[in-house]
């Protein structure tokens, strides 16, 4: 791959983003050992001993689930290529408790492995896409027509060979545009930009090409 001069912008993005992190679970620790203190005994009535403790350790444990804390921090920036790809579709409703004919969608989950650049560390990697709903009026089996057309886009977009990218802190992983390609995906916020932009025209940061 060719050398790319990382961005500022996207620098200053995860910089703010372990910052964030950092900040609210400090911030919900912190209240929740300010809640024990004043009103631990009435939260916990009678518990006293080593169930007192574990009620306490439990309660502080919470900031860590609600922030990924330490997992979320682990994540790495890195460029890389596809090596595998197994595609599977599903058909899924917008109301699962109560489905409707016309709620009715096709969802695909793309499954990668992704070699890191200069490397041999490999990602795997779990990609989702949601196709529109049916028309209220429409029938099941006109959609599913519709449907094999979101799965190929799906299944055109990420190919064996191709050249990604993963932003620290994000979900998105990008496929990086060839000479053919007409448009790019934004590595912060996902958004489809027209690969002749420079920044996002969603969120303004800079596009990875």
């Amino acid at each position: 791959m060719k050398d790319r001069r990382f961005p500022k912008d996207l620098q200053k993005h995860i910089k703010t983003y372990i910052f964030k992190k950092i900040a609210l679970f400090s911030l919900m620790e912190a209240a929740l050992i300010a809640v024990l203190i004043l009103w631990g005994d009435t939260l916990f009535g009678s518990s006293t001993g080593v169930v007192l403790y574990v009620l306490w350790v439990l309660l502080l444990l919470v900031p860590f689930f609600v922030t990924k804390i330490p997992f979320s921090l682990l994540d790495k920036t890195y460029f890389g290529v596809i090596e595998q790809v197994q595609v599977k579709t599903s058909i899924e409703n917008e109301r699962p408790f109560k489905p409707t004919l016309e709620g009715h969608y096709t969802a695909v989950t793309v499954s990668l492995v992704v070699k890191e650049e200069e490397s041999d560390k490999r990602h795997t990697i779990k990609v989702r896409r949601k196709g529109s709903a049916t028309d209220k009026n429409g029938m099941f089996d006109t959609y599913a027509v519709e449907g094999e057309s979101f799965v190929k886009t799906a299944e055109n977009a990420y190919k064996v060979g191709a050249k990604v990218f993963h932003l620290y802190g994000t979900k998105h992983i990008v496929v990086l545009p060839d000479d053919k390609a007409q448009s790019v995906c934004c590595a912060v916020c996902g958004e489809s930009n027209s690969v002749k932009e420079d920044v996002c025209r969603k969120c303004g940061y800079t596009l990875i090409k």
